[in-house]
């Protein structure tokens, strides 16, 4: 068992034994950025900035990380809230091209939040989770466990997201994974679920 597997039992009372996914308590998206200087993660690279808000959380939380930021498209509100940051990096390339750029078990940690298409969201999990060392932690957005229909059928509503972590973590038979216990609630067409973040230790 890694120290950081470790550090979550102990520090939040996890219980492996009820299966993954299993709830991170009292954890939101927003403490992410606390949650990674927790588990001794300071470098690593976010894959989809849009607005850059969720950079910015990252940094909030774990001021000495040193952030790398991966989209196609920069906004001009992301650069404008994160390009003074010294730490903080621009990528303006796609996903899989960008991936390239670092060595294998290179980085402390990846948060997937891209193309959220089945394709490219197991295009980005291919990318992206061998460039984590051992130890570190890959992680992401959009992960859907309500079993309505459309949910898991529209691309809007992350269902084709959490088919691709899914399947990876079946495909590579990774035993212990986990969501934030806390889910951002969206609205759509008069539905609401709950989305998670999701994560494993590599």
């Amino acid at each position: 068992m890694t120290p950081q597997l470790q550090y979550l039992i102990d520090i939040y009372g996890i219980d492996l034994s009820h299966g993954s996914p299993i709830a991170i308590p009292g954890v939101h998206r927003r403490d992410f950025g606390k949650l990674l200087k927790a588990l001794d993660c300071h470098r690593g690279a976010e894959i989809g900035v849009a607005n850059g808000e969720f950079s910015e959380m990252i940094l909030q939380g774990h001021p000495d990380a040193e952030l790398y930021g991966v989209d196609i498209r920069h906004t001009r509100q992301a650069k404008a809230r994160l390009g003074h940051l010294p730490r903080y990096h621009f990528l303006h390339n796609r996903s899989h091209s960008a991936s390239k750029t670092f060595a294998d078990a290179s980085l402390d940690f990846v948060y997937i939040d891209g193309d959220h298409t089945f394709r490219g969201a197991a295009e980005d999990l291919e990318s992206w989770v061998k460039k984590v060392r051992p130890g570190g932690v890959v992680a992401g957005h959009d992960l859907v466990l309500d079993t309505k229909e459309r949910w898991w059928a529209d691309d809007a509503h992350c269902g084709k997201v959490t088919w691709a972590v899914n399947a990876y973590i079946q495909a590579y038979r990774i035993p212990t994974w986990f969501v934030l216990g806390e889910p951002e609630m969206l609205e759509r067409n008069g539905q609401t679920v709950g989305v998670y973040s999701w994560m494993w230790i590599r």
